[in-house]
């Protein structure tokens, strides 16, 4: 509405070496011979420099605030260590089948092992007992067990996960219509009372039209009845008649309507949150992340939390010399128990990964949670939990951590533009595609659709692509191996990723626009990839995004590490000629909530 516009350059050679913004801000970059980025200079003129070693990695990166970040590679070409001045060191060592065995940080160790089908077999965090995963027969998760608790897994003949089984005995059971749609969510005690439930409605184009049930807020957001005006850039500026000040990056600096001020460090990261009031200015939080992105600590209202990390998902925070553990599944913000000074709570969750309530160990429900559509929260009960709305984190101070960038439900946007830039919709600010009722976004990068929350079906997976952001401008954009998704400097086991500029929409950079490129061997049909690529004989469609070659989203549950991406968002993961081959080779195709189905060449 206001005809902002965004310019984009390129050399002779068809990379992109600028970019400037509808307020007439740029960032360049430049490269050397074979297309490695040399500099990268940011809107506020801050200057990235990458140093390469005879293999075309990453060998030395120096930030803006001369900060640096180290990555050490081995033989094998997978990451061994990365040190960064800031952050530290953090070493990964891998077994004879490439796959991640352990990981150290200075928050602690993390160890993994595998069974012969390449499956998680187990993995410690450090200070807890080992928690155990169990497969049935189809290759489906069946349980996990740490110590004492299990958590059980139930699914259909199409695969599709009907029940999980909470170690207190709650069992949540989950409905499905003949399209796969979530229709229902019902909660019951091991003695089969009922907790409460949930019901779905869906329109003739699959999009969800009503919530009904016990855990349902009975409250709509308030109308903005004050002034509120968006610049060129689509920065909000007035919420409520409230001035929103930004930097030339387009992160806030102030918010009027909380007397806030905000800091991001020269990697883009937000680091600290103040308030003003009376000409003096207090602190209300501190963060501080890792190399990969991931938040290892944060302070709010003198409350230090530090976390470790199972990929992408906190297995444990520490404060003080109190450690709480959490028990999670092996999606993205798949959560079933946490560790308060009360006891251990277990979390009831909602088609989006909300945490809709908490049971004790006697199955009591302690807090429950609800929810206006873009994430403003009613909560009851005493608990300290902070994962809330899609799982994620409320920090406490008016904005939610989603990884990749922050998000305010009372804005019911982004605080910060999307580091994959407009390959993430138009609006840069905006959340969820403008329909958080369907839509969930756990790195903030990208919406996932309907029911990814069920199952963990987002979230990092052993071998996948993705673009990782190291500052406004430009982000880390390849494949590899136990990639960590939502981090401003990205890496992968199988390499680091070398940067590429943030592209336009519809630009090609591997996965920037969740779009990779398949390896040359995924098209043949009697290859290691068997049977290749599917067609219409098998019902596969992907004319809206051809090509696609994305991580499986239900890693261990069929098919190999990656596939192809249909229309519908589901993967046709290749089972190869080896022993997944059950019948021959075929595709299992993998879908949201944890759902699977086998599909044979025609």
């Amino acid at each position: 509405p206001n005809s902002g516009k965004t310019q984009f350059g390129y050399d002779a050679r068809n990379r992109q070496t600028s970019r400037t913004d509808a307020l007439n801000q740029g960032e360049s970059f430049t490269f050397d011979g074979i297309g490695n980025v040399l500099t990268a200079t940011d809107r506020k003129s801050q200057v990235t420099t990458y140093h390469y070693d005879a293999l075309n990695r990453p060998s030395l990166i120096t930030h803006a605030d001369g900060s640096t970040v180290t990555p050490t590679f081995d033989a094998g070409n997978r990451l061994t260590q990365v040190v960064d001045s800031v952050s530290g060191t953090i070493t990964r060592s891998y077994d004879g089948l490439d796959r991640l065995r352990q990981e150290q940080t200075p928050q602690g160790v993390v160890n993994y092992t595998y069974d012969t089908a390449s499956r998680r077999a187990t993995m410690t965090p450090a200070s807890q007992t080992q928690i155990l995963y169990g497969y049935d027969n189809a290759n489906r998760l069946a349980q996990i067990s740490q110590g004492s608790e299990t958590v059980g897994f139930g699914y259909d003949d199409a695969n599709r996960r009907t029940s999980v089984t909470l170690p207190n005995g709650v069992v949540t059971s989950y409905a499905y219509d003949n399209a796969n749609e979530l229709t229902g969510i019902t909660y019951k005690t091991a003695g089969g009372t009922t907790l409460s439930s949930l019901n779905y409605t869906y329109d003739a184009a699959g999009r969800r039209t009503s919530q009904t049930g016990g855990f349902v807020a009975d409250v709509l957001p308030t109308a903005s009845t004050g002034t509120n005006t968006f610049d060129l850039n689509n920065r909000q500026t007035k919420f409520n008649s409230l001035t929103i000040g930004y930097d030339a990056n387009g992160d806030p600096t102030t918010n009027g309507g909380a007397s806030q001020t905000y800091t991001f460090d020269a990697r883009h990261r937000l680091t600290t949150i103040s308030t003003v009031a009376h000409n003096k200015t207090t602190t209300l939080a501190t963060f501080a992340y890792d190399t990969f992105g991931r938040r290892t600590s944060k302070t709010v209202s003198g409350t230090a939390t530090a976390f470790l990390y199972d990929g992408q998902n906190p297995v444990q925070e520490t404060q003080g010399s109190t450690i709480s553990s959490i028990l999670t599944g092996m999606g993205i913000d798949e959560r079933y128990a946490r560790s308060e000074s009360t006891g251990r709570n277990y979390y009831l969750t909602d088609a989006l990964g909300s945490s809709v309530a908490l049971t004790d160990a006697t199955a009591t429900v302690k807090a429950t949670y609800g929810y206006e559509p873009y994430g403003e929260v009613t909560a009851t009960g005493t608990s300290n939990n902070p994962y809330q709305y899609t799982g994620r984190e409320n920090d406490g101070t008016g904005l939610y951590y989603y990884r990749g960038r922050y998000y305010s439900p009372s804005l019911k946007r982004f605080i910060s533009e999307d580091p994959i830039g407009l390959n993430g919709g138009l609006n840069e600010y905006g959340y969820a595609g403008g329909n958080p009722v369907s839509n969930i976004d756990p790195l903030g990068l990208s919406f996932s659709g309907l029911g990814c929350a069920i199952g963990g079906t987002v979230g990092f997976v052993a071998g996948g692509a993705a673009c990782f952001y190291l500052g406004p401008g430009a982000a880390l954009c390849g494949a590899g191996g136990a990639v960590v998704v939502g981090g401003f400097i990205g890496c992968a086991g199988g390499g680091f990723l070398a940067p590429t500029p943030r592209p336009a929409a519809d630009e090609s950079c591997d996965a920037c626009s969740m779009h990779a490129t398949p390896p040359d061997n995924a098209y043949d049909p009697n290859g290691p990839k068997a049977p290749g690529k599917p067609g219409a004989a098998e019902g596969f469609d992907d004319s809206k995004n051809p090509d696609n070659w994305v991580p499986n989203p239900n890693p261990g549950k069929g098919g190999s590490s990656h596939g192809w991406q249909d229309n519908k968002g589901n993967v046709w993961c290749p089972t190869g000629q080896g022993g997944r081959a059950h019948g021959g080779p075929h595709w299992d195709v993998q879908g949201p909530g944890a759902k699977n189905t086998n599909v044979y060449p025609q």
